[in-house]
This record gives C-alpha cells, sequence and structure tokens, in this order.
C-alpha cells in the first residue's frame, strides 16, 4: 500500500461515528450473544475487536476535535502507510509499510499561525500529540467496561495484555517518527 486515499471530513466523521457505534454494540451484545463457541472466546472476541475499532477511530477524530478547538480546520482525513514505515528497526518497517493508517490533513496556514509563541508552538504540539493521546486513553474504556461487568479472565487477559502491548509500541516507535515525535519537537522548539 503506497497510495494516499483522500476521505472528505463529512465522510470520514460519518465513518468514525459508525466505527465508534459498531464497536459498542459489538462490545455490549456480542458476548450474550449464544455463538458456536464457549463464552470466554465470545468476550474475549467482542472486546479485542471493540478496543481495536476504537483505536483506529479515535486517532483522527482526536486531532480532529483537539484541533478544532485551537482554531484549526481539517481539510481531509486519509488513507496511507503507517510512519512506521519511517523507521530504522526493519521488521517495524516493513509492518508499517504494509499496515494502513488513518491520518488527518489540516488547513497548513492554520496550522503554521500557530507557529510563533512558546504557547501556540505548544498548541500545535497538542494537536500533533492528540491522536496517540485520545485513541489509547479511549481504548481504555472498553477495557475498564468488561471488568466492571466481570468479563471472563481469558477476556480481561488479552484485552490487559493489548493495551499494553500498544501502549509500548507507541512509546517506542511513535516517539521516534509519529505523533509523539511530532509533538515533542514542538514542545522542544517551545525551549529555545
Amino acid at each position: 500500500m503506497r497510495k494516499v486515499k483522500k476521505i472528505p471530513v463529512a465522510v470520514g466523521l460519518s465513518l468514525v461515528a459508525l466505527e465508534l457505534i459498531l464497536s459498542a454494540l459489538i462490545l455490549i451484545f456480542l458476548p450474550d450473544l449464544r455463538l458456536p463457541f464457549e463464552p470466554a472466546s465470545s468476550e474475549t472476541i467482542a472486546l479485542l475487536v471493540s478496543m481495536g475499532l476504537i483505536f483506529f477511530a479515535a486517532h483522527p477524530l482526536g486531532h480532529f476535535l483537539v484541533g478544532l478547538f485551537f482554531g484549526v480546520r481539517t481539510r481531509y482525513f486519509f488513507v496511507a502507510p503507517s510512519d512506521f514505515r519511517k523507521l530504522d528497526f526493519g521488521f517495524a518497517r516493513k509492518l508499517g509499510g504494509m499496515l494502513p493508517t488513518i491520518g488527518t490533513k489540516f488547513d497548513s496556514s492554520q496550522l503554521s499561525s500557530l507557529g510563533g509563541s512558546s504557547a501556540k508552538r505548544k498548541r500545535r504540539g497538542v494537536i500533533m500529540g492528540s491522536g496517540v493521546i485520545v485513541s489509547n486513553a479511549l481504548t481504555l474504556v472498553p477495557l475498564v467496561y468488561a471488568f466492571a461487568l466481570h468479563f471472563l479472565p481469558l477476556a480481561l487477559a488479552l484485552g490487559s495484555v493489548l493495551f499494553g502491548a500498544n501502549l509500548i509500541v507507541e512509546l517506542a516507535f511513535s516517539t521516534k517518527v509519529g505523533d509523539l515525535y511530532k509533538m515533542r519537537r514542538e514542545f522542544a522548539t517551545t525551549q529555545k
């Protein structure tokens, strides 16, 4: 996958909303359905699928909402290979080139107008890092829900492992080439 696929903002927000609704429906109703496999499997599938859908939906939504809050318009969303393809680490580079990610293209003049002062650059940094921060925070919601409803231990264990692994990957790789790197770079320029 090499080509960037542009998605109009209205379509992108509709798809994100549908993903979030689907995630909630799966988490609420799938564990109660009579499936041909044991309950631990249906709870585990429901939780992991829900967490995955929320992660991918919340990332562009986080950028969009935080950008909107700071007065930066989103021109369009896009699907493209992950920034992880830029890593020097071979496996991550190959995986990043194959896995799609949903990106947010901001109005460049509005985003660059947040440049000058230290406070404005920090706002720009928050916009850059908001996708990772919001998606990881919201991915915790279905896990907390599963713990509150006393899902079976297998589902809770695998959900916790997925959440922890995702945090480790973000901290290991996003800080080098992704949104957290961009956020850190903006914050660093405010220190000079």
